[in-house]
Parts: structure tokens; C-alpha cells; sequence
């Protein structure tokens, strides 16, 4: 709508004619002397100035100058990855007088660093004076944030050609005697490598190193936590691992205490390689081994962290030699296979000159492997000289190959060992023992199966005998076929140098399997043994760990599985002579009839049936019973004998399995509980609608 003097207002407003009396505005006259000008930031006042004091707030820097155009700064690198050794970056800030003014100066700097080379100096200045003209309208705060983000992409380009004046003397002229020129100042040894540009590392890259170094840590730690030398700085940068040599006989004497070694793993791994750090080792060892570890690490970049330190385990010793002792043992492995090499062809020779029946047995399928020396047995043993062409149907217990010095100085040694090597070995390889320095067995139970009907039975709280003395066998007869079974145990100890429990002596019967037994270790802090039952019913691919009950050091142990390797068979334990273990709970009950009293005992007169604990696989009708016979506290009783038909099951809280004989006693209910209920109307109660339902209505 247009107005009378021919101006337009906006739709839906109206002149200020038009409005109401009530709602007209008021617009007062303000006196031209209390007008004022709008105030202006300090930026536009002396924006030079404003800009110096945001740079002196971040950098806290010093005047170079009197006349105020020359500051001096220390920037640090903000980056956590950054990969040069650059701590500090010294430059000196030049900003003329007429900065932001009409004569639009523009702000340098020059690097003072004289560890950097001169070509890179001038990169870094250069990279400064392309931000200045890129961003003219950016503070001296935002063009040094600029740099400092820009700096290893700055770093790592090309180097910058810079002229050196060297003076023109003859022959005859001597050069007069100076001190070098700052650009050859001696140049730190990490800063040689920027001969070479580094390579420009992308974001994904990094998210890339960041995420397989979260994931090896882990894995370092989830594996070596349990080790009492085992620890982690606060920065998630060094590490504490322990450190096992292999070969610790090949080591020189300085390294023979090492437990331990410091792992360095920096922020920005794996882009940069881990290293380590010896401690406690002469300085020619340690700068030996350390390079050499370098230099593996740079070969093979895709190694986990775990995989370096076990390699550095087996190779310590290679690595701490000489290159006059490589040389040595490098001829001497080329000796020992050559031996190797003839035995081999000598055995050929003997299996070509076989007989005709060896010769027929001699098919495809069938692989004659000869027998190990270290099986041999010393001379003047029982079984000695009939156990020669006897071979084992069990899996080897070793779990490396051994190098042929190993195998020279194990056939070296005449020391007899303490538990004579017959029967069926059993070995714990891959064995993990974190502050245990002995361990030796409290109770075995293994599963054995008779050779002639193949009936398995369980052999529980086997107790091996001590180290040196002979086998005392268990004797009782097969279930199914009445053979005479017989089982020993001989013990030998766990330690850092073997994996060996013992042998078992067997007759007319092969074990199974070993099942959860009991361990006695040997604190290594205090030497002193854990008291009985020790560590209780360990299962294969579990870790357990408990404290000393002296020194309270942390032990761990984990076993991977048991192997067991027959080394002879047909051992004559002289059953014949040996009372023969008998099942006293079977005379006590036969399986088809009632148990004395249907299974009740004085102190639950309700109960029917008996229970098999598992602490001594006895039978009792309840715990208070088990108690008043035996000398040990109770445990878990996971099988249970029907009171009524006398069968043995696995426990079940309500029913038998075969009679179907209820062990609780149900409760009467009189209501319909939706059918779970009593169904005799006689028996309902009154106030059950169900009582008088269909009550009236005729039959059909």
C-alpha cells in the first residue's frame, strides 16, 4: 500500500501515521555533543603492536635489538610424531618498523640452529617467507602456528644448494690455520640421516602405525604381565621384559646374569623401529648387540614386538660375538653338517644291505626313522639291550631342533642323569614359569586303557616316586577281562633347562591322557616350597597364579599341554608280588538292589542315595559322614549312587536316571495350578473354581 507522500512501507506494516495513539513510538532528539565515535579494536589501532604481544603471550620470547625489529624464539615441535631430532628450533623473528603500516613491511626469520645443515636452514626460512606472501592477512601468531605445523613437510624436501668460498692458494701458499666456518660444524649423528629426504608420511599412515602399535603392546603385555620383571613407564614408551637366553652355555661370561632388557617402542612405531637398551653389560657387548639388533629390525619391519624379543633370545648369543667367534662357529656348523651328511649316506648304505623280510616291510606308507642318540641308555641298564628296535608310536616332545653342537655337547657329557630314561616320558613343552624355579609333581591322574579288551579307567592321586629311586607301581585288575594292570611314576623337577616330569612305568595297559593334576613349585625369590595341596587340578591351556606363603613373590605357571614319547615298553614291575588294589565301595553295594537303609545315614534321614567326592573319589551318604572317616575336608561330589537301584550316575538334583527314584520330596498341593496341580476334585479345595466346573452339565 502506497502512502500519500508516494513512499511504500513493507505488506503487513503500517506508517507510523497509522498507528494507534496508544502504540505510537517515541523517537527523541539527542544533542549533537553527546554523540561519540564508534571505539575500535586494538588491532586496528597499532595491529603490529597487538600482534607482538599475542607472539611474547606463546613464545615468551627476548628482544635481539634495541631498536625493537628483532626478536628471538624457540619453537618447539607441537607434533608427538615428529620424527626428527629437532627439540628446540632457534630462529630469530626480524619485523620491521612499518609492519601493517604504509610501507607494508613483511616479517623473516633466520635459523640459528647450528646442528641443522645450512641447505635445510634455508628450506625453513624459505618456508617461512612463502607463508608470509600466501597468507597476507595472518597474524605473527598464525604464520609461526603455520610453520610449526609445516615443519616436517618443510624438513623432509629437497635440500637447498648453497655456495661454499674456499680460497684460491698455490701450491706454495699454506692455508692458514682457522677455525671451521658454521656451516661445517660438526652435525649430530641422527641429523647425517637428513642426507637422504625423509619420506612424507601421510595421516592414513599414521592412523595405520598407531593402530598396529596398540595392537602389539597389548600382546607384549597380555603375554609378559605375569612376569615379576616384567614393568611399563608411565609414557607407554619403555619397557621392562624379561629376557631368557637360549643358549646361555654360548654366552660370554658378562651376559650370563641378564634377566631383563629395556624395549624402547617410540610414539610414532612402526614408522620408527623399536630398539634396546642392555643394561648392566660391558660397553663393547652392549653397542655390539644393540647395532645388530637395529639392523634386524630395519630387515624385517613386519616382525611383532614379541617375535623381536624371542629372536633376540635365541640369538643373543650370535649377536654378542665377536666376528672372529661368527667366522668360528659359521665353520663349525659347515663341519658339523658335512658329518651329518655322511651319517646319512653311511645309513643308506646299511638299509640298502637290509634282509628280504625288511625289504618286504620296507612300503610307501611306512617311514623308518632312526633312533635319536640322546634315547640311548647307559651302559649296564636292565633293559638296555632289548629295547634297540623298539620305536615310539607317541608324538616327539621337543619343541625346536636342536643345531648340531648342541647335539655334540649333549653325547659329550658322561654325567648320568638323575632319573634313569626308560618307560613312557612326560614332558610339559612350551611351559611358561613366571618367579618359580623348581617344579615338581604332588598328584597325577591320567586315563589309561587296558591293551586287551581296550577298557578305559581313571588312575587318580598317582604319587610318583622321588628322583634316583625306583618306581612303587599301582596294581589292580581290568573291570572286563580280569588282566592284571600295572602303573608307576618316577619324578623328575621342571626347570629354565628341561620340561621333563618324569617316566612312567606301564604294564599290560597305555595311557590316554593326562587329566587336571596337582603341582608343588619352588619360589624363585626364596627357594622355598608352596605348601600342600600346592597348585591344585591344573588344566592344560590354563594360567594360574598364587603368591609365596614366605616372600609373597607373585608365581605364575601356564602348561600348553602334556606330550607324552615311549621310550621302551614292557617293563617288568613284578605285579606278582604286589597286593592288588581293590574297590572297597563295591562291596558295598551291587548295582540292581537297595543300598543299606535306601541310602540313609543319622544325619539326613530324607536322603536316598550316596555321594562320590572328588577329593579322595571315596563314597559317603553325606559330608558329615566323610568327615567322621576321613582325615581331609570335603570337596564337591560331582557323582552320586541311586539309593535304590545302587547305579552310579552323574548328579542330578531330583530323579535317578535309570528307576526314576525322586530325591525330593514333591510338595501336595489341593489347587489346579494350571494342570501342575492336584486334578482329584476330591482333593481340591473349596475355594478352587475348578472344583465345581462342568458340575451340572449332563454327559455327552
Amino acid at each position: 500500500m502506497a502512502s500519500a507522500s508516494g513512499s511504500r512501507t513493507p505488506p503487513g506494516s503500517r506508517a507510523p501515521s497509522d498507528l494507534p495513539p496508544y502504540r505510537r513510538r517515541h523517537y527523541p532528539r539527542v544533542p549533537a555533543s553527546n554523540i561519540v565515535q564508534r571505539p575500535q579494536p586494538q588491532t586496528q589501532q597499532d595491529p603490529r603492536s597487538f600482534e607482538l604481544t599475542q607472539l611474547q603471550r606463546r613464545f615468551n620470547f627476548s628482544t635481539g635489538s634495541g631498536d625493537g625489529t628483532t626478536f628471538m624464539i624457540n619453537l618447539r615441535p607441537s607434533d608427538p610424531d615428529f620424527v626428527y631430532s629437532i627439540d628446540v628450533l632457534k630462529l630469530r623473528l626480524t619485523v620491521p618498523p612499518d609492519y601493517r603500516g604504509d610501507g607494508n613491511g613483511k616479517p623473516s626469520i633466520e635459523v640459528l640452529n647450528s646442528e641443522i645443515p645450512v641447505g635445510y636452514r634455508v628450506n625453513v626460512e624459505r618456508g617461512f617467507q612463502g607463508l608470509v606472501e600466501t597468507k597476507p592477512e595472518a597474524t605473527l601468531l598464525a604464520l609461526m602456528n603455520a610453520l610449526d605445523r609445516g615443519l616436517e613437510r618443510i624438513l623432509g624436501g629437497e635440500k637447498a644448494e648453497t655456495v661454499k668460498i674456499v680460497p684460491n692458494l698455490t701450491p706454495s701458499t699454506q692455508a692458514p690455520q682457522s677455525p671451521p666456518p658454521a656451516s661445517v660444524v660438526p652435525v649430530r649423528e641422527e641429523f647425517a640421516k637428513m642426507k637422504a629426504p625423509a619420506p612424507i608420511v601421510t595421516n592414513e599412515q599414521r592412523a595405520m602405525a598407531a593402530a598396529k602399535r596398540n595392537q602389539e603392546t597389548r600382546q607384549l603385555e597380555s603375554r609378559l604381565k605375569l612376569s615379576d620383571v616384567f614393568s611399563k613407564s608411565s609414557d607407554g614408551i619403555e619397557y621392562i621384559v624379561p629376557l631368557e637366553p637360549r643358549k646361555k652355555d654360548l654366552l660370554p661370561v658378562s651376559l650370563h646374569p641378564i634377566r631383563s632388557v629395556r624395549l624402547i617402542v617410540p610414539l610414532s612405531y612402526d614408522l620408527q623401529p623399536a630398539r634396546i637398551e642392555l643394561m648392566g653389560v660391558p660397553e663393547d657387548i652392549k653397542n655390539r648387540v644393540e647395532q645388530r639388533f637395529s639392523e634386524f629390525v630395519e630387515e624385517n619391519r613386519g616382525v611383532s614386538l614379541t617375535a623381536t624379543i624371542n629372536i633376540l633370545a635365541a640369538r643373543l648369543h650370535i649377536w654378542a660375538a665377536g666376528k672372529e667367534e661368527v667366522d668360528h662357529m659359521k665353520t663349525k656348523e659347515i663341519a658339523n653338517i658335512e658329518s651329518l651328511k655322511e651319517t646319512k649316506e653311511e645309513m643308506k648304505e646299511e638299509a640298502s644291505t637290509a634282509t628280504a623280510e625288511e625289504k618286504f616291510l620296507n612300503k610307501s606308507h611306512v617311514k623308518v626313522i632312526p633312533r635319536p642318540p640322546e634315547w640311548s641308555l647307559p651302559d649296564g641298564g636292565e633293559n638296555g639291550s632289548g629295547d634297540e628296535d623298539e620305536y615310539s608310536d607317541f608324538e616327539d616332545t621337543s619343541g625346536e631342533e636342536e643345531s648340531a653342537h648342541d647335539k655334540e655337547a649333549a653325547t659329550a657329557d658322561d654325567v648320568p642323569h638323575s632319573v634313569q630314561e626308560r618307560g613312557t616320558s612326560l614332558s610339559c613343552p612350551g611351559i611358561s614359569m613366571s618367579g618359580i624355579e623348581l617344579l615338581e609333581v604332588l598328584a597325577l591322574n591320567v586315563n589309561i586303557k587296558c591293551m586287551r579288551c581296550k577298557t578305559e579307567r581313571e588312575t587318580l592321586n598317582l604319587r610318583g616316586t622321588p628322583a634316583g629311586m625306583p618306581a612303587k607301581p599301582q596294581a589292580f585288575r581290568c573291570e572286563k577281562c580280569s588282566e592284571i594292570l600295572g602303573i608307576g611314576f618316577r619324578k623328575d623337577f621342571i626347570h629354565q633347562n628341561s620340561h621333563r616330569l618324569g617316566f612312567f612305568d606301564i604294564t599290560n595297559c597305555t595311557i590316554i591322557e593326562v587329566l587336571p593334576s596337582s603341582f608343588t613349585p619352588q619360589c624363585g625369590g626364596c627357594s622355598s616350597l608352596l605348601p600342600a595341596p600346592g597348585i591344585k587340578d591344573l588344566v592344560c591351556g590354563q594360567s594360574v597364579s598364587t603368591n609365596c606363603r614366605e616372600c609373597h613373590r607373585k608365581i605364575g605357571l601356564y602348561i600348553p599341554e602334556f606330550k607324552l614319547l615311549r621310550i621302551t615298553q614292557g617293563e617288568d614291575l613284578n605285579l606278582e608280588k604286589l597286593p592288588l588294589k581293590k574297590r572297597e565301595d563295591k562291596q558295598r553295594y551291587v548295582a540292581g538292589t537297595e543300598l543299606p537303609h535306601k541310602g540313609r545315614c543319622k544325619h539326613y534321614r530324607k536322603s536316598t542315595r550316596w555321594f562320590r567326592f572328588s577329593c579322595c573319589s571315596k563314597v559317603f551318604p553325606c559330608d558329615r559322614c566323610h568327615d567322621q572317616t576321613e582325615s581331609h575336608p570335603s570337596e564337591h561330589a560331582n557323582k552320586m549312587i541311586c539309593g535304590l537301584c545302587s547305579r552310579e550316575q552323574n548328579y542330578r538334583p531330583d530323579d535317578c536316571r535309570f528307576c526314576g527314584n525322586c530325591f525330593i520330596a514333591k510338595r501336595v498341593s489341593h489347587y489346579w495350578e494350571g494342570g501342575k496341580g492336584t486334578r482329584d476334585k476330591r482333593l481340591m479345595a473349596r475355594n478352587d473354581p475348578r472344583k465345581y466346573k462342568r458340575m451340572g452339565k449332563p454327559a455327552e
